[in-house]
């Protein structure tokens, strides 16, 4: 996938999240030197044993980082394909804090 494809909708939380991965339709993406693509058939086991203990909740103002495991965390955003209206598939794009 070519980010150049995607649009940013909006931050999300845990409960969306959950709610789309019961779907089996969401890619895992984080930015950082190289970008990190996480498949869907990998996303619901990432989600449980990394993301979802780290997840900022939206309501957050203020991260302390001490707050989560390994003193990291995430802030969840979904994007969408904007060059394929049939592309279903939830984008999450993971901002990682550290």
């Amino acid at each position: 996938m070519n980010l150049d494809c995607l649009t940013k909708e909006r931050n999300i939380g845990s409960d969306e999240i959950f709610k789309l991965l019961k779907d089996k339709n969401v890619i895992f993406f984080i930015e950082q030197w190289d970008t990190q693509w996480v498949s869907k058939s990998e996303a619901f086991d990432f989600w449980k044993n990394e993301v979802e203990m780290r997840v900022v909740p939206l309501e957050i103002e203020c991260i302390y980082l001490e707050d989560y495991p390994g003193e990291y965390c995430y802030v969840p955003i979904k994007y969408k394909n904007n060059k394929d209206e049939n592309d279903l598939t939830c984008y999450i794009k993971l901002d990682m804090y550290h």
